[in-house]
């Protein structure tokens, strides 16, 4: 079974299309985090561009593992910006940073980043390297510029729901995880898209189609999602966001009773502009 990861986006603003509460408050924060802690989750994705969130989660910098982030494009060293999060944070080290906005790299701004992410490992401020990715190109060239230097990838992050199918047979993920790599999957509701009635892309064909293969199977959305994403052999990791600790538990509970099985691929979209966020 997949490990249930926390995602803190949530912690420092508003983030989520279908985020109606906007952001939480100190108590919210605190009761996620200890019912976490007593649901027997114990890693969290997190970055400085979740708003506080890296200050939010200070108290709990012991009780946790963290996957942090940097970002490829910012003018800061690579290895600073690792340095000044685990500062704030309050952890000597990361168990996983992943490059964000790798796709907007050039050759020389690729080689230079992993140069400094190989860096930061090797001085101890972090186990594993890797890549907040979106495409299979993503996954490829930042594996191309690693591999110039004799390294690995150690961490990916990637989408996936039974909507976007973009990378449910990329062979790259099965040959990083038999490596060793850790594959996370985020996005395994689409941001909620998928367990809400009420959004911009509610009279979408995919979505009419994922309701009524819910209505055939007599299943719920969270648990197609469970179910969906848990099947995916090269997934190590799921990512979710909460705002509630309603939330948490009815994730949790989905996840400890849903059946592993991959989705029909005729579920699948090739709208980016449903499938891919940056484009809402």
């Amino acid at each position: 079974m997949s490990q249930l990861v926390l995602g803190t986006a949530q912690f420092g603003d508003g983030y989520g299309i279908t985020n109606k509460r906007g952001r939480m408050s100190d108590t919210e924060v605190a009761e996620i985090l200890d019912l976490a802690l007593d649901s027997g989750v114990t890693h969290i994705d997190t970055a400085a561009v979740y708003g506080d969130a890296l200050q939010r989660l200070r108290p709990w910098s012991s009780a946790f593992t963290f996957t942090g982030k940097i970002v490829g494009t910012d003018s800061v060293d690579p290895v600073e910006q690792v340095s000044s999060s685990l500062n704030v944070l309050g952890c000597e080290k990361f168990d996983a940073c992943l490059v964000r906005e790798w796709d907007q790299l050039d050759g020389a701004q690729c080689d230079y980043v992993v140069d400094r992410m190989i860096h930061a490992q090797q001085v101890g401020l972090v186990d594993r390297i890797g890549v907040a990715a979106y495409t299979r190109d993503d996954v490829r060239t930042f594996r191309e510029h690693l591999h110039r230097a004799d390294h690995e990838v150690g961490a990916l992050q990637v989408p996936s729901n039974p909507i976007d199918r973009r990378l449910d047979d990329f062979m790259d993920l099965t040959e990083i995880t038999k490596l060793g790599a850790t594959v996370a999957i985020r996005s395994a509701f689409l941001q909620g898209i998928l367990l809400s009635d009420s959004h911009q892309f509610s009279s979408h064909p995919a979505i009419s189609r994922f309701r009524d293969y819910l209505v055939e199977q007599n299943t719920t959305a969270l648990g197609a999602c469970l179910s969906h994403v848990q099947g995916l052999e090269w997934a190590s990791q799921i990512v979710v966001g909460v705002t509630t600790t309603a939330e948490l538990l009815a994730i949790k509970r989905a996840l400890d009773t849903s059946q592993p099985q991959v989705l029909p691929v005729d579920l699948g979209s090739l709208d980016l502009n449903l499938i891919d966020p940056r484009r809402w």
